[in-house]
């Protein structure tokens, strides 16, 4: 018994540091996973945002190509239409031909 007495006193003071070690242990676990549960809903959103620019940065890409193309087509339409310019003298001198002829036609007909 007197060993255990002087054993006791010793063991004692480290018992209620270790429970005292426990409790902060516990609280520091406590804030950890509050901790943890913030960055997990801080990271969710990121993915999320991730997700969404290269949706819209696709999106973007897409449109830049069919801008291009439109302007392509707008230059070849504009090139076919100058081709085309001297085609509508041509087509009103055939016009006024044809008229004349038209005009005439009777005549000729009965020579």
């Amino acid at each position: 018994m007197y060993d255990y007495f002087y054993v006791s006193r010793e063991v004692e003071p480290l018992r209620q540091a270790s429970a005292a070690a426990a409790e902060q242990l516990a609280s520091a676990m406590a804030s950890l996973a509050a901790a943890q549960a913030k960055l997990k809903g801080v990271t969710d959103k990121l993915a999320a945002l991730n997700a969404q620019f290269e949706e819209m940065n696709a999106k973007k890409q897409a449109l830049e190509a069919d801008v291009e193309l439109t302007n392509l087509k707008l230059e070849r339409a504009d090139k076919l239409l100058s081709g085309l310019g001297g085609e509508r003298a041509r087509w009103r001198e055939t016009v006024s031909h044809l008229r004349e002829l038209e005009r005439t036609i009777t005549g000729n007909v009965l020579v």
